[in-house]
């Protein structure tokens, strides 16, 4: 095995890689698969990065092979034995067969995984290729796995960004800023309450470490006394910040934000322990892309996530729509809240609504934390699934839909709570 950082070729399997394994069929029998859109942007990430990608298979359909054309990747199909495949392709492109990552699911892949340099298995591979994967991933098969590989070779090459920005034709500088103060008059000092062992505002920002979208992270918080504290605990997570305003938080976000030269504000409430990485990059990716002013994620009957307790909720507002809002509203509520002066006022912007992913879809669903009665469930999740490396949203809601009293306590404070 060599380092991730000398990858020149990136192969993938289909079925349970590309695909959820599933096998789907018509009443007249043909045969239909799954494939995940975001796994098609890291092929092109990886190309942009000069990283050559093929798709080896031991099926041989016409679906996959329609998929692998409109990637524009090399196919192998019925392919029985992977490791001639391999060799095949490293001498096609002149290369060594450790300067070659795979990333597999099943018994099949094992021998091709221990003949190139790094291997990756995904989320929910047969244990024995986790046992000789040199990484797993967070996501299954199907959900983002080959996507997730793919940034995972770039970061590690210190390809990512120049790649990004050279497929979204962009420059512009995306900082998260996490709005948080200890004045909560139903929670007092919520930022530094617990969830397992580490401060609720330490366990947000060591979640946005794991956004590829973001170029920076900056704290907004107020000039209270007490929010000393939350400059503190940034500081020693090499983390800037400012103080300012404690009502006015459009004021204070702009600040902040003018601060580290952001063009792009990702904006984090602090009270939201179990924000999804992949799910602001998304939306950053696609804001961008879209040229919007203002990029937020929506339930599947147009509800915005902002304005439920879910905690998945993530808004990406240009710089200069926050600038224009300032100047247009001297409103307590829309100072306060940031954003209700954008959704109240559609027509003036150009709004850009994304679904929620479809696990997320859950509206009494409630991980935000604003009690002491939601601190708790939070701590009860986290400890009940806290063995694994990373608690990711999917592992969250298998938890809750095997635990139904739970989703119950959560409806009741949604209503008790409502926004």
């Amino acid at each position: 095995m060599i380092s991730s950082d000398k990858i020149k070729l990136f192969i993938t399997d289909v079925d349970g890689v590309m695909t959820n394994a599933g096998m789907y069929y018509s009443e007249k029998g043909d045969e239909f698969k799954k494939f995940n859109a975001r796994d098609g942007g890291g092929f092109i990430l990886l190309r942009l990065a000069g990283i050559k990608c093929a798709i080896v298979t031991q099926e041989k359909t016409k679906i996959v092979e329609r998929r692998a054309k409109k990637l524009g990747i090399p196919l192998i199909q019925n392919s029985k034995n992977k490791v001639k495949a391999l060799h095949q392709l490293t001498k096609q492109y002149k290369l060594k067969s450790e300067e070659v990552a795979y990333i597999g699911d099943d018994i099949n892949d094992i021998l091709i995984m221990k003949e190139v340099g790094f291997s990756f298995a995904v989320a929910d591979a047969c244990e024995e290729v986790k046992k000789i994967a040199n990484h797993i991933t967070n996501s299954k098969g199907g959900e983002g796995a080959v996507r997730e590989a793919a940034e995972f070779i770039l970061k590690k090459n210190n390809l990512f960004d120049k790649s990004l920005k050279t497929y979204l034709g962009s420059t512009k500088t995306v900082v998260a800023v996490i709005q948080a103060r200890s004045g909560s008059i139903r929670l007092s000092s919520k930022p530094l309450k617990k969830i397992g062992e580490k401060p609720l505002l330490q366990y947000v920002i060591e979640r946005l470490f794991k956004c590829n979208s973001l170029n920076k992270i900056i704290l907004a918080t107020t000039t209270k006394s007490n929010d000393k504290k939350l400059i503190n605990l940034a500081n020693g997570l090499k983390i800037k910040s400012f103080a300012g305003d404690e009502n006015n938080v459009l004021n204070r976000i702009i600040h902040a934000a003018n601060k580290v030269n952001a063009d792009i504000v990702v904006r984090i409430c602090a009270d939201n322990p179990f924000i999804d990485p992949s799910e602001i990059d998304r939306l950053v990716y696609s804001h961008i892309k879209t040229g919007a002013d203002y990029t937020t994620n929506i339930f599947d009957d147009g509800t915005l996530a902002i304005l439920t307790g879910i905690g998945f909720a993530i808004e990406v507002i240009s710089l200069k729509t926050l600038n224009e809002i300032s100047t247009k509203t001297n409103d307590r509520y829309e100072l306060e809240h940031v954003t209700p002066y954008i959704y109240k006022n559609p027509g003036k912007f150009k709004l850009n609504l994304i679904k929620l992913q479809t696990h997320m879809q859950i509206k009494d669903l409630r991980l935000t934390i604003d009690t002491k009665e939601d601190l708790e469930i939070v701590n009860k999740i986290h400890k009940d699934i806290s063995n694994k490396k990373f608690i990711s949203s999917s592992d969250i809601i298998d938890y809750v839909k095997q635990n139904p009293q739970l989703l119950e306590e959560m409806k009741k404070l949604n209503q008790a709570n409502k926004k």
